[in-house]
């Protein structure tokens, strides 16, 4: 009798010892190839590449080398479904669902349809290709795809870094269902960031329709009548603007304002002329504008949040400087930037005291392109600017005692400086965040520049049109520091340094697109050439394969 009960009771036990040792070979089999990796190189299943060196094998040993994605019956979970089907959705926020193992994935899971009775080499690689594509992907909605400071060589803005805890957070998704969300909150949660997205999938739906170039000879003004206007009103009503009576030729008052509003969101003046530029801003097709935003969430996702303290910030594309505090605008400028070959760099250092009345010492690029030449042709130069040939101490030297035609851009032992003054370079203040690049923010003589739409014509620095406004709120802390104060100072022609009471974070960022907390999207002329390098980063696996 004992006999025929152990042999019922075995015979109920065994579909569970039969599924415990397929669970167990599966996880051992997980165990194999975590513990086996060869020294030096990077895991690889079945030919494909796992991103994830360090988090996935932490995930891994944490819970046993247990399968993440299949259930104690060996079928394959909700979440992995869900899992799947988010990665077909990462275009969303400017990223390929190629770079997380898609195509492998759709092969694997459609086997796995198939074939009911999949063996553990399928499970296996199934399992450990949706872990590594949540953590990758996991990190790339967080801080980005690409590294920044080798796709932008430019961009040293520096961030905080902490461990995301990608294997926690998946443990979290899985157990409760929630891949999808849990991914979803690892992106930038500000309203800017989700707009850009929503728009993304805008510009999407609108791909498989025609897009028409719309051609002008000359400027279309207010009052005008033509086919053209048609074209104009459909386009923006197209973008989301409202242009009143789209099948009206007639350039209205209800129209111009639209363009007028349309004109300001790309960064020109909004006089409702439609003139080349305006109507290049028309044409842009929704892949253009697609590939702007990708670039930008891209950006976006590089940095961390801006401090809600104090801070100025500087967007190079936008030629425009703001001092914000705890989300309040307090300053805003009209900037220049750097020209093309004289690009200035994106980073961020802390503002610790300005100039008043500065001289300027001509930096060493400056001084071997442009000042050297003109010296050598004779002194007038140097009373023309204000300038004098000092010695790396400061002491004067007389441009008679120098043998010009002995002098090349190598071997000129001397600094030039310019004296404070009307003319000088800087203006009648500076601002100073002491950084590697010698950029700062300054005032200009060159006043009318800032008229202009574009205004890429500095070395490098940031002029400013209004400095002594800024610098007033920068001293309000300081009462002996009073407006009229600052401007004597300022104009007494000897350069007096004044310490800030509190350091502000200066931030020279570089954005072609962004979002309004209103939800209107900005967009400017991608003055650096930029955009494409990261467009087709963001196309491709990660560079570190």
């Amino acid at each position: 009798m004992a006999h025929l009960r152990l042999f019922l009771l075995l015979l109920l036990l065994s579909p569970l010892l039969e599924l415990h040792a397929a669970k167990s070979q599966l996880a051992q089999r997980i165990r194999v190839f975590i513990e086996n990796k060869p020294e030096g190189q990077k895991y690889k299943i079945n030919g494909t590449p796992l991103y994830s060196s360090q988090v996935l094998p932490r995930f891994y040993a944490n819970r046993a080398f247990e399968p993440a994605w299949f259930n104690a019956q060996g079928e394959l979970r909700k979440s992995a479904f869900a899992m799947q089907a988010y990665i077909g959705t990462v275009w969303r926020h400017g990223l390929t669902d190629k770079a997380y193992h898609s195509d492998k994935l759709e092969t694997l899971f459609e086997k796995y349809k198939i074939n009911a009775e999949a063996d553990t080499s399928l499970l296996t690689t199934i399992d450990l290709l949706l872990t590594d594509a949540f953590m990758i992907l996991g990190s790339h909605l967080h801080q980005g795809k690409l590294h920044s400071q080798t796709i932008e060589a430019t961009w040293k803005i520096q961030r905080d870094a902490p461990e995301l805890m990608l294997d926690e957070k998946l443990e979290y998704a899985i157990s409760m269902q929630e891949v999808p969300q849990t991914l979803e909150m690892l992106a930038p949660g500000d309203s800017a960031y989700q707009f850009m997205v929503q728009k993304i999938e805008f510009f999407y739906s609108m791909l498989d329709e025609p897009w028409e170039i719309i051609r002008s000879e000359r400027k279309i003004e207010p009052g005008d009548s033509s086919d053209n206007i048609v074209k104009i009103r459909e386009r923006l009503s197209r973008l989301l603007y409202n242009p009143g009576d789209t099948a009206s030729q007639k350039y209205d008052n209800e129209l111009l304002a639209t363009i007028k509003s349309f004109q300001s969101h790309r960064g020109l003046h909004p006089d409702g002329v439609i003139g080349p530029r305006t109507l290049s801003f028309l044409n842009t097709t929704p892949q253009e504008y697609i590939n702007t935003l990708k670039a930008n969430t891209e950006r976006y996702r590089w940095l961390s949040e801006f401090p809600e303290e104090r801070k100025i910030i500087v967007n190079i594309a936008n030629f425009r400087i703001d001092f914000i505090d705890h989300g309040d605008t307090l300053f805003s400028s009209r900037a220049i930037v750097g020209k093309h070959y004289r690009k200035t760099p994106v980073f961020n250092e802390t503002m610790t005291y300005m100039v008043l009345s500065p001289d300027w010492v001509v930096p060493p690029t400056i001084l071997r392109v442009d000042v050297l030449p003109q010296l050598k042709k004779g002194s007038g130069y140097l009373n023309e600017k204000n300038m004098q040939i000092i010695t790396p101490s400061g002491r004067p030297v007389s441009y008679e005692s120098i043998n010009w035609s002995e002098v090349t851009a190598r071997n000129f032992p001397y600094m030039v400086r310019q004296l404070p003054g009307a003319q000088n370079a800087l203006g009648r203040v500076k601002f100073m965040f002491p950084n590697s690049y010698n950029v700062y923010i300054h005032d200009t003589p060159s006043r009318e520049l800032f008229d202009r739409e574009s205004r890429a014509f500095s070395s490098g620095c940031i002029r400013i049109e209004r400095p002594l406004e800024l610098a007033e709120l920068l001293l309000a802390d300081q009462p002996s520091w009073t407006a009229q104060r600052i401007r004597n100072v300022a104009l007494a022609g000897r350069e007096t340094t004044v310490r800030l009471k509190q350091g502000i974070e200066v931030y020279l960022t570089y954005f072609t697109s962004w979002a309004r907390q209103n939800g209107v999207l900005e967009f400017r002329e991608d003055i650096y050439q930029r955009d494409e390098d990261i467009v087709r980063g963001l196309e491709g696996v990660p560079s570190w394969l």
